[in-house]
């Protein structure tokens, strides 16, 4: 029998295709990429957001706004989308997304409050809508 897709309802639930599935992601990355991975997303970008509160932007609550966002894990359409779409390794990028977006929730409280204090506006002209800069 010449089936190109046959779905068995078994006790080990397998799927049998023409085409085989993508090997999961312990089988095609290193540990070193994940590392490098989870680094790059939670501990060097957010760097990034140190230095670019202090871009001179007009107006200045941009460079704040920027210095936020370099904080945030990657979202799932940036960090899975394009890769699939540029033929990078989909299940990594998933991993990563997962992963950094977890492991957020623990980092954030400890790395937004310097980015906050790193910004050149002060809190009340913030807190009031205003945009002036301290020196």
């Amino acid at each position: 029998m010449a089936v190109a897709a046959e779905i068995k309802l078994l006790p080990a639930c397998s799927l049998h295709s023409a085409r085989p599935l993508p090997p999961l992601c312990c089988n095609s990355c290193s540990a070193g990429a994940i590392a490098y991975g989870l680094a790059a997303i939670l501990l060097l970008t957010p760097l990034l957001g140190l230095a670019a509160v202090q871009l001179p932007l007009q107006p200045p609550a941009l460079a704040l706004g920027l210095g936020v966002f370099c904080c945030m894990p990657t979202a799932l359409s940036s960090g899975v989308t394009f890769t699939q779409q540029l033929g990078g390794n989909v299940s990594l990028a998933l991993l990563l997304t997962i992963s950094s977006n977890i492991l957020g929730i623990f980092t954030m409280p400890f790395i937004l409050p310097h980015i906050l204090a790193a910004a050149p506006i002060t809190h009340a002209a913030a807190s009031a809508g205003g945009l002036a800069a301290t020196s």
